[in-house]
């Protein structure tokens, strides 16, 4: 999967040289590739700045980027940190994230499956931390 930048819209037209080396090493090495699984679904939360959900957040004023998970598969490692519908994720291992672009970039670049990686997240308006293992 390309990740392109959130002002495109994620449309890429050219793959960088470095990332194909890196994908055809992997194919040449595993015969396939992998990427850390966390088992969850996302919303922008810009993309509900404006609706009834934001609302049911409860943010803090200085909150101003971060993912909404909109679905939680079972048994995933999400799941197993028990992380929620509706929890808004703002840091992952003390980074940062502002959408799902800068999210699957960490998760892609900076993480490999079997890594613990540190969620810091609001739940009804109170921060929170938890820690999974990738798959």
């Amino acid at each position: 999967m390309k990740i392109g930048i959130a002002s495109v819209e994620g449309i890429g037209f050219a793959i960088p040289v470095d990332e194909v080396k890196e994908v055809t090493s992997l194919l040449e090495e595993n015969g396939e590739v992998t990427r850390p699984f966390l088992g969850i679904t996302l919303q922008d939360l810009l993309n509900v700045a404006s609706s009834p959900v934001y609302d049911q957040l409860q943010l803090p004023e200085e909150v101003k980027g971060g993912v909404i998970i909109s679905g939680v598969q079972e048994n995933s490692p999400a799941a197993q940190a028990g992380l929620q519908e509706l929890d808004v994720i703002t840091h992952l291992d003390g980074e940062p994230i502002n959408n799902m672009v800068e999210l699957r970039q960490h998760l892609y670049y900076a993480k490999a499956a079997g890594e613990e990686m540190t969620i810091d997240f609001y739940r009804n308006g109170e921060q929170q931390s938890a820690t999974v293992v990738l798959e």
